[in-house]
């Protein structure tokens, strides 16, 4: 199932998703006009999902979640579109970030 999220809603949906997904072990793929389907991380736990209004962006932070070094935070610029992919066992599958230019794809495993 497929729900698409309120832009008004954005910030409380993402940390709600995140609440529910720390931990998990995700992927980033981005898909882009200019460049194609790419993966930005891969197999990383996923640290959380957050909106910021002010600067009209949205972080994407993976890593390992007891503070040790490798992490990464991909930033979405002016988004336009939020979705969650629901599974069928209930848990969420994907989330998608997409704005103009591309859309961003976070898989989650387990």
């Amino acid at each position: 199932m497929v729900t698409e999220l309120n832009q008004g809603n954005w910030s409380a949906a993402l940390d709600q998703f995140t609440r529910r997904n720390t931990g998990r072990t995700a992927t980033v793929e981005v898909d882009s006009k200019e460049f194609g389907a790419q993966h930005e991380s891969v197999n990383a736990p996923l640290r959380g999902v957050a909106y910021d209004r002010q600067d009209g962006r949205i972080a994407i932070m993976l890593g390992p979640l007891d503070g040790s070094e490798g992490h990464l935070t991909h930033m979405i610029d002016a988004p336009t579109e939020v979705a969650i992919v629901t599974r069928d066992d209930g848990k969420d599958g994907v989330l998608r970030v997409a704005n103009r230019d591309s859309s961003t794809f976070l898989m989650l495993e387990g």
